[in-house]
């Protein structure tokens, strides 16, 4: 059974940029999209991580006083979709 998804938007592209560096220093596994159009949110960019580490992502971000703006579940998308070009297992953001 395929892991869930979740995604972290961001009001500003720092916000993002900086929650990548964070993530990446942490080993967390993500990648750094371009925000859905099923979503819409802040500055375009979103982090895609598991959905059972949500919680510990935000607890990092949070340390460093970064926030996100919403925190979203993947939305289903079939083929075609965005998120089906993204897949988290391509690239583990180490």
């Amino acid at each position: 059974m395929p892991k869930e998804h979740c995604l972290l938007t961001f009001a500003s592209t720092h916000a993002a940029l900086r929650s990548e560096k964070l993530l990446r220093q942490r080993g967390v596994p993500f990648l750094l999209i371009p925000t859905p159009r099923e979503i819409s949110a802040g500055c375009g960019l979103t982090l895609r991580v598991l959905c059972d580490q949500v919680q510990e992502v935000q607890e990092i971000l949070a340390a460093a006083g970064v926030s996100p703006e919403g925190v979203f579940t993947a939305p289903e998308g079939g083929a075609g979709s965005l998120l089906d070009k993204f897949p988290l297992d391509r690239d583990p953001g180490r």
